[in-house]
């Protein structure tokens, strides 16, 4: 892993640690936080950890109820995911917090 994504994987796992209250999810909504973790995702797809810490993320936000589940899919995450998921088979914590994120968005 190089520092730039060291430096991203510490993000992400930062913004996982602010979702955890309703109040903190909103705020995450409001200022980006889905895009920029999806970006993220995007931007270093062979860097597991970051997949690992950005479907955290993800499946915290998408317990935020309908809109946030909206707000997710329109980024593309959904996509994203499911080739993470299957890039990363053997990785524990991308499948479940992979699997984590499409069960949760699956009962939209």
């Amino acid at each position: 892993m190089n520092k730039f994504q060291y430096t991203q994987r510490g993000a992400c796992a930062a913004l996982s640690r602010l979702c955890i209250s309703d109040e903190a999810r909103q705020i995450m909504v409001v200022n980006s936080g889905i895009l920029a973790t999806v970006q993220a995702m995007n931007k270093f797809q062979d860097c597991k950890e970051i997949q690992a810490d950005g479907c955290f993320v993800l499946a915290f936000l998408a317990e935020g109820g309908l809109e946030v589940k909206y707000a997710i899919e329109s980024t593309g995450a959904l996509n994203i995911i499911s080739k993470v998921v299957k890039r990363y088979p053997n990785d524990d914590d991308v499948q479940l917090n992979g699997t984590c994120v499409i069960s949760l968005l699956s009962d939209m």
